[in-house]
């Protein structure tokens, strides 16, 4: 009965301990304008987490107070980055406006966003895509 009780407790301290299980990642609804629906839910979570690192901080949006009164203020929640890519350069950052007169918004380079997926993926412990 002893021997029972200490394997109950040995089961049930390594079942509760270690690395907490994430929530399952949701998608930037600005991806889900590029992915269709049916192909979202097989996403699994480090494409997941690619693609709302890709959405959410793949660029630099640099608001000066006072450097440009003229410009519009960027909707950061709903920007949309992706139809930057073309402008995007494989080695270097590159400076982009959304609007003439604007903010200026800076792109990482498609080498710096590999590099994030690749660190993205080193989270998860499973090889990059």
């Amino acid at each position: 009965m002893q021997n029972y009780c200490i394997l109950t407790l040995a089961i049930l301290f390594f079942s509760f301990s270690g690395k907490p299980k994430k929530e399952k990642v949701q998608l930037d609804e600005r991806a889900k304008k590029y992915i269709p629906t049916e192909k979202q839910s097989a996403l699994n979570d480090v494409q997941i987490e690619s693609l709302n690192f890709f959405f959410r901080s793949s660029y630099i949006i640099q608001d000066i107070p006072g450097k440009c009164p003229g410009c519009s203020k960027i909707d950061i929640q709903n920007f949309d980055v992706k139809k930057f890519d073309k402008q995007r350069a494989e080695k270097k950052r590159v400076v982009v406006f959304e609007t003439r007169p604007g903010l200026p918004i800076t792109l990482l380079s498609w080498e710096e966003v590999r590099a994030a997926y690749t660190d993205i993926a080193k989270e998860y412990s499973v090889p990059p895509h």
